[in-house]
């Protein structure tokens, strides 16, 4: 199997870490945070509820049908293939959870 190449330059890594808590917020709110490879996110293992990862401000922290994200509990990671790191929305049931974010 031959490697993929891609045409575009190399992007630099980008990281950090995001507060969530009971509303919505952007993981990166800086405009555009281009990813080519996508977005790495680790829930803290100290997490005392799941946070939920959606792609909308409306992203709801239950299982909604239109409108439930998908659970990220303490401890585990999410590799989430969005080119653009502002598309990335979070919630929780319980203030001061913590996600750390790699993407390049």
């Amino acid at each position: 199997m031959a490697a993929e190449v891609k045409d575009t330059a190399a992007s630099p890594i980008k990281h950090g870490h995001k507060a969530v808590g009971t509303t919505a917020v952007q993981l990166v709110v800086k405009n555009p945070q281009t990813m080519y490879k996508g977005v790495l996110l680790r829930a803290d293992d100290a997490n005392t509820v799941a946070v939920y990862v959606g792609g909308a401000s409306n992203v709801t922290a239950n299982n909604a049908e239109s409108t439930g994200g998908m659970p990220l509990p303490a401890g585990s990671s999410m590799l989430v293939p969005a080119e653009d790191a502002t598309d990335i929305w979070l919630i929780a049931t319980a203030s001061a959870q913590d996600i750390a974010w790699i993407g390049a």
